[in-house]
């Protein structure tokens, strides 16, 4: 039997919001790697690479959702297995309020992962510049300050930090608005629209450090978390060099 609906509102496609901050995970497919003389791998972008976006849902009782994720770019993985849509896919899944998600055949997932080609690179006009033995403490704070959890900020740091210390300095950019413009999601429950109340979503972009500073961005504190909530983080790396 499915659980009560959580909220009935107008159809809803998620892009972004003031709360919103951004992260999925970029680097490039089809890449060009060659050294230089100081043993740098000069990285040719052609194509960005999405790595690890994760939803995780949270309702304030156990339900059956429906998710549908809309992605302009191409998907190369998902997990677990959703079903084909004409514009992305979707997962059918019983959500619990701790943020377990358990399919149809009774396997329990933590989060619903997929990763995909992006139509175009992320920009950084404004971001920060981190040091290598800087980035563990900036995550904490900046994930902290967006509104993730210990636990999501711990799968999130563990992902990315040996990623971003490939380089001794990186610029780093929360993307989530561009991120929002080309994945968006759709929930629904019993056939019935399903709008969190609140959705927090990190997208990450890592750069080169470039020659001309540009601003530190101004981080908007993530919201408190009040009935049915959706959180999603990830990144893309677009450096051109990596030691």
């Amino acid at each position: 039997m499915r659980a009560p609906l959580l909220t009935r509102r107008a159809a809803l496609t998620l892009t972004s919001a003031a709360l919103i901050a951004g992260l999925a995970a970029c680097a490039t497919a089809d890449q060009d790697d060659r050294e230089d003389d100081h043993g740098h791998r000069d990285r040719q972008t052609e194509e960005p690479v999405s790595y690890k976006p994760v939803l995780y849902l949270y309702p304030p009782e156990q339900t059956d959702i429906e998710v549908a994720l809309d992605y302009a770019g191409e998907l190369t993985f998902t997990y677990p297995e959703p079903a084909a849509t004409s514009t992305g896919v979707s997962w059918q899944v019983t959500a619990s309020p701790d943020g377990t998600l358990t399919d149809a055949g009774s396997r329990s997932y933590p989060y619903l992962f997929w990763e995909g080609i992006n139509p175009a690179l992320m920009t950084q006009t404004e971001g920060f510049v981190v040091q290598t033995h800087e980035v563990t403490a900036f995550l904490e704070d900046k994930l902290a300050v967006l509104g993730l959890t210990e636990r999501e900020a711990a799968e999130f740091i563990t992902f990315w930090a040996p990623r971003i210390q490939a380089t001794e300095q990186v610029l780093i950019t929360f993307a989530a608005e561009q991120h929002a413009a080309i994945a968006s999601y759709s929930f629904t429950t019993d056939g019935e629209p399903l709008t969190p109340e609140v959705f927090i979503r990190l997208y990450l972009v890592i750069g080169d450090v470039p020659a001309d500073p540009v601003p530190e961005q101004e981080l908007i504190p993530g919201p408190s978390r009040e009935g049915f909530t959706a959180v999603e983080w990830g990144g893309c790396d677009q450096r051109t060099t990596t030691s």
